[in-house]
């Protein structure tokens, strides 16, 4: 298979930065896709064939092998090429174990209860595995100079509750294993110099005992007995480097049932102090340290088996780190490797992924990630229907930059689209600009100081909100346009009354308002109104759809007498008519039939006048 990156839509993740820019990373790519059950464990990198282009080395537990894949620049590597193990290789690490200068590969095979060390011919291949026994179901192993000279080798036996130690020859052969007690279940290693006498002591992590287990080298690749100290509960993996620059290595410890990791700070003599929790995702495997935003100081990140996520942990260098920003990866994320991938100077990410067979590599987009404190559009409400909206602006400030260079970062922009009846079309057509130039949708760079301004179509429909989303590196905002709402009511007749008494004040019958699709403001002359049995008043207001209305206007004061208020609604105008009763001394049927002709005139008039109007708002 042709182990590319899979390129697809990706989501990305901000975390707030500590210094001048944000650390984030791009969700998962595909590196390579195995067998349906290899169940890759652990991951290693490195240029095993000095071509100054970084490998990896994944091992595949289900299949009994490790798989080699050589880089090829620009992000690329490629075909697996894959080397026997012992049974079921649960960890991987490199070095150069025969002074050849070649980097060698070396396994733990928990169900061979082995190690198998793989010999570079020189070129990025290697010769088939040389064993070596341990004790009992092996998990994990690390290399160190134990002795100030060789790679030496350290296994954690999970199953027998030791280590064993393996001295290196000379020449890339090993003695006997040493064992040495450990806590229940040894599940991880860390070698450093961790009481500042020079030589590597080590630190191990005891997932049944709740426990971090610190050997100090005798000086001679013999160690003293173990000094236990707390951490999280069944601690799976454990990270050793200087977090507070006092040269002293710290430990962090990532604690696969309480969805934390631990650090617990160097007392300046191999000791450490009570751990400090952090919050994690959920059954958190391995912990890695590297400098992950180019600040000088150590980060920490650790992948998230049962959440699928990579946590990120920024350090201000003094020990104090950032909430946790979660970036994706696949299903079942467990190994994880700190390498520049790129050659950019910024670590990337490199998370093998048990459930879903595979691993992936999740690229730092830090040095093209702008600052975000001012990166985002205001939105717009209550904006025409299908017109063309354009947003503020905003300006591009804290990409990463080296001397004498300018750092481009990639832009692009997407929408939702929105289907209009009236052209039975798609509107969006979201663009960018970059200062002064042309509108476009196409993907484009901008640096420090561009000024970006967004457009986009509202929706043809009353009410509704439209967005585009706009990214620059690692960082996204949207800019969203929302149209108004319709104002203009369903047709509204309100019944005169006739025959009223005089000087009376006459309510009209309740009327339900249909049609609009927000507030609406109401106004009247002459009259009051009132709103869902409130009181009256004459004073301008809203109202909203299914709202009833009555309106209250006081009668004349003479006899067959006509008053009408006018009530506008969302620029709609309708009336309420009152008419006071004829006179009762005037007993003339004719001057009666009259009057009664007279009013069925009103009644066609005022019809005949709301229905015109209603005809002009429509038009």
């Amino acid at each position: 298979m042709r182990a590319v990156f899979a390129r697809s839509f990706v989501t990305l993740a901000m975390l707030t930065s500590q210094a001048a820019w944000a650390t984030v990373f791009k969700d998962y790519e595909v590196i390579d896709t195995l067998a349906t059950d290899a169940s890759p464990r652990s991951i290693t990198s490195a240029d095993f064939n000095t071509d100054n282009i970084f490998d990896l080395a994944v091992t595949n537990q289900n299949e009994n092998q490790i798989a080699v894949l050589l880089g090829q620049g620009n992000e690329n590597f490629g075909d697996a090429i894959t080397y026997t193990t012992g049974a079921a290789p649960y960890s991987i690490t490199n070095a150069d174990v025969n002074n050849v200068g070649g980097l060698d590969l070396i396994t733990a095979n928990r169900d061979g209860d082995t190690i198998s060390v793989f010999i570079n011919n020189g070129n990025g291949t290697f010769a088939s595995k040389v064993d070596y026994a341990t004790a009992t179901a092996p998990v994990y192993v690390v290399a160190a100079e134990l002795t100030g000279a060789d790679a030496d080798l350290i296994v954690a036996n999970s199953s027998s509750n030791s280590i064993s130690v393996l001295i290196n020859n000379g020449d890339g052969t090993f003695a006997a294993k040493v064992d040495y007690a450990t806590g229940t279940s040894p599940n991880s290693i860390t070698a450093a110099d961790l009481d500042g006498d020079t030589d590597i002591d080590l630190a191990v992590v005891n997932m049944n005992s709740d426990t971090v287990s610190i050997f100090l080298n005798n000086g001679d690749g013999t160690f003293a007995a173990k000094v236990d100290y707390v951490t999280g509960t069944q601690p799976f993996s454990v990270a050793s480097g200087n977090l507070n620059n006092d040269n002293f290595p710290d430990l962090a410890i990532s604690n696969s049932a309480d969805a934390t990791i631990s650090i617990l700070m160097n007392n300046l003599n191999g000791t450490f102090a009570a751990k400090i929790d952090h919050s994690a995702g959920t059954t958190p495997h391995t912990i890695a340290m590297g400098d992950l935003d180019e600040d000088e100081d150590l980060d920490i990140a650790v992948t998230n088996n049962e959440s699928d996520t990579v946590s990120v942990y920024t350090n201000d260098g003094s020990a104090n780190l950032s909430t946790k920003a979660d970036f994706s990866a696949l299903k079942g994320p467990s190994g994880l490797f700190i390498q520049d991938v790129t050659d950019d100077t910024f670590s990337d990410l490199l998370v093998t992924n048990l459930l879903s067979n595979n691993f992936s590599y999740l690229k730092n987009l830090t040095p093209v990630t702008p600052d975000t404190d001012n990166f985002s559009f205001t939105a717009q409400t209550g904006v025409a229907l299908a017109s063309t909206i354009t947003s503020d602006t905003i300006t591009i400030a804290g990409l990463f930059e080296e001397p004498n260079t300018i750092t481009l970062a990639p832009i692009s922009i997407t929408a939702k689209a929105q289907f209009s009846p009236e052209t039975n079309s798609i509107l969006y057509n979201a663009e960018y600009k970059v200062n002064e130039g042309a509108f476009t949708s196409e993907l484009g760079t901008v640096k420090n100081g561009d000024k970006i301004t967004v457009q986009l179509t509202s929706s043809s429909q009353f009410d509704s909100t439209v967005e585009t989303t706009l990214t620059v590196g690692g960082a996204s905002t949207t800019f969203s346009v929302t149209t108004r709402g319709d104002t203009t009511p369903n047709s509204i007749v309100i019944s005169p009354v006739v025959d009223a008494e005089l000087n009376t004040a006459i309510i009209s019958e309740p009327i339900t308002i249909t049609g609009i699709g927000g507030a609406t403001t109401i106004g009247i002359a002459a009259g009051e109104y009132r709103i869902n049995g409130g009181s009256f008043t004459s004073a301008s207001g809203n109202l909203f759809n299914n709202d009833t209305l009555e309106v209250r206007l006081t009668s004349a004061s003479t006899y067959s007498s006509r008053r009408e208020t006018i009530l506008s609604i969302g620029g709609v105008q309708t009336s309420f008519v009152v008419i006071t009763k004829d006179n009762p001394s005037a007993s003339s049927s004719g001057a009666g039939n009259l009057s009664i002709w007279m009013t069925l005139l009103l009644l066609s008039l005022l019809l005949y006048r709301q229905g015109s109007t209603r005809a002009r708002q429509s038009s």
